[in-house]
């Protein structure tokens, strides 16, 4: 097989068998390419992946045509074992998941900014070498999110990895490969998958991994919030309006129920100072009922949108009971409100 004037021959067959033929090549130099046969609707993933490449995922490096209904893609060899391969040996630490995952995130993010959406991923897709470099592959079932359609023309992706939609009536989008990072997670910390055994460890990566597996869509988190609950270096920090929402108590989770309460509960507070202002004589009284409105309108705010959090880990850490955790909750509401209401009174 020629590849840029060289001639490659066949020397291993990857395709364990599949219809779509997968070979490693070797020229006369000892150089490696894995050449894979993909469908024709797929190039469109592949041109942009060749175009854009990223330390993270496998690189692309030029494509051909086969025949009517399959293209193939000479891509980069990457010798390594999978995550898989790794996770059947013994389960990571926290701190081998977290420098892991912090690689997976990273091409993740890269992919999902061009549209694509992997549908498939999982730890035997993820390609980990001897120095613990990932590569995320096989893109054979990924697709380009189209905001006109309404739903995928294909129903595909691997049972437990596979996000509910996928099985569905509406189109996969970024949020799908979010649901499939949260069971890869939790694999890689207990070995099982999150219908057996879900992990409880540390507190901020057990949050991460319950929000990816939402069944809605929306209400699963984003690649930010992961490599956020990761301790990662906010490599990708979002779009201006998700930063500044993240900034507000209350919205800082991306929960909608949090959000709306936190809402109505500005609303409400800003229409109660503004109705006090015509009754404040000095600039001195002003000040006074100002700082009153933001400790009850923040401190509420930050209250409802940390308070699960903090139950959680009272509970999980401390193993405080039902009666100790609305005790705390009751305190901690009555010392806010108490706080706020004496300035603006």
């Amino acid at each position: 097989m020629l590849f840029n004037g060289m001639l490659y021959e066949e020397v291993a067959d990857l395709g364990n068998g599949t219809e779509m033929q997968t070979v490693l090549l070797r020229n006369e130099n000892r150089e490696f390419l894995v050449f894979k046969e993909i469908p024709r609707e797929s190039e469109e993933v592949f041109l942009k992946l060749k175009e854009s490449p990223h330390p993270n995922v496998i690189q692309i490096y030029a494509l051909k045509a086969v025949d009517e209904e399959k293209s193939g893609v000479f891509m980069e060899y990457f010798p390594s074992d999978t995550l898989e391969d790794r996770i059947r040996v013994q389960t990571l630490t926290l701190k081998e998941t977290k420098r892991l995952m912090l690689q997976i995130c990273d091409g993740v993010y890269h992919f999902h900014r061009m549209g694509i959406v992997h549908r498939d991923l999982k730890p035997f897709n993820i390609l980990v070498n001897s120095e613990g470099i990932v590569k995320i592959t096989d893109f054979g079932i990924a697709r380009v999110y189209k905001k006109e359609k309404m739903y995928d023309t294909q129903i595909l992706g691997t049972a437990g990895y596979a996000a509910p939609e996928q099985f569905g009536f509406i189109q996969t989008d970024e949020k799908t490969d979010i649901y499939a990072l949260g069971v890869i997670m939790n694999r890689m910390l207990t070995g099982k998958m999150p219908s057996d055994t879900l992990y409880n460890g540390d507190v901020k990566v057990g949050s991460i991994i319950r929000r990816c597996l939402l069944m809605s869509p929306k209400e699963r988190c984003s690649i930010e919030e992961i490599e956020e609950a990761l301790g990662g270096k906010k490599l990708h920090r979002g779009s201006p309006k998700q930063r500044l929402l993240r900034k507000i108590p209350g919205f800082r989770t991306g929960n909608k129920v949090h959000m709306t309460l936190a809402l109505v509960e500005y609303i409400y507070m800003s229409m109660i100072y503004l109705g006090t202002i015509p009754l404040r004589k000095t600039a001195g009284e002003i000040l006074i009922g100002t700082a009153g409105f933001l400790v009850i309108t923040l401190g509420i705010g930050w209250f409802l949108g940390t308070w699960p959090k903090a139950a959680y880990r009272l509970h999980m850490e401390r193993g405080a009971g039902r009666a100790v955790l609305i005790l705390i909750y009751g305190v901690a509401a009555f010392f806010i409100l108490g706080m706020g209401l004496s300035g603006m009174a």
